[in-house]
């Protein structure tokens, strides 16, 4: 029972910080199809859950990330443009997979969520929009902070290690 509490309101945190900032919804849906598709985004992300539970290197996780925006475009009925961008769904998955790290249920993911906050640290990206990036972008701003991370002497930091220290900084 508590797991399960946990469990949900993990979700409305990573919906609610992926959505924030960001016109998903096309015009006039209504509530109960917004709720429907949330439970779907639920699902969708357990899927990845199991895979987690062991490390996943780059490569896995970026199949995840192109399969979990297939899973949600085909619900792209309800979506605003007809689909998702990229941008968001990264942030759906790193947000939820951070949220179970720390709560030591899965291994450390490879990638942090990307938002204004970690946009805003690397050099070149403070424009950048996360709500519109592509996966070219989310690829390049994967590398700069590893490039970032290397100047910095501080390789001995994964990527999601050096954003939990950032963010528990502010």
């Amino acid at each position: 029972m508590k797991q399960e509490f946990i469990k949900r309101e993990i979700l409305l945190l990573t919906i609610a910080g992926a959505f924030s900032r960001n016109k998903i919804y096309r015009e006039n849906v209504d509530d109960e199809e917004k709720k429907t598709f949330k439970i779907k985004i639920g699902e969708y992300l357990d899927r990845f859950l199991l895979e987690y539970k062991n490390k996943v290197n780059e490569d896995s996780h970026c199949s995840n990330l192109n399969e979990l925006e297939s899973l949600i475009n085909e619900n792209s009925k309800i979506l605003h443009g007809g689909s998702i961008s990229f941008g968001t769904v990264q942030k759906l998955l790193n947000l939820y997979l951070k949220y179970l790290w720390c709560l030591d249920e899965i291994q450390e993911p490879p990638h942090c969520p990307i938002d204004s906050i970690v946009l805003k640290m690397i050099e070149g990206e403070s424009q950048t929009r996360w709500t519109k990036m592509d996966e070219g972008d989310y690829q390049r701003i994967i590398s700069k902070l590893k490039d970032n991370k290397a100047k910095n002497k501080k390789s001995e930091d994964s990527i999601a290690k050096w954003e939990l220290r950032e963010f528990s900084g502010r």
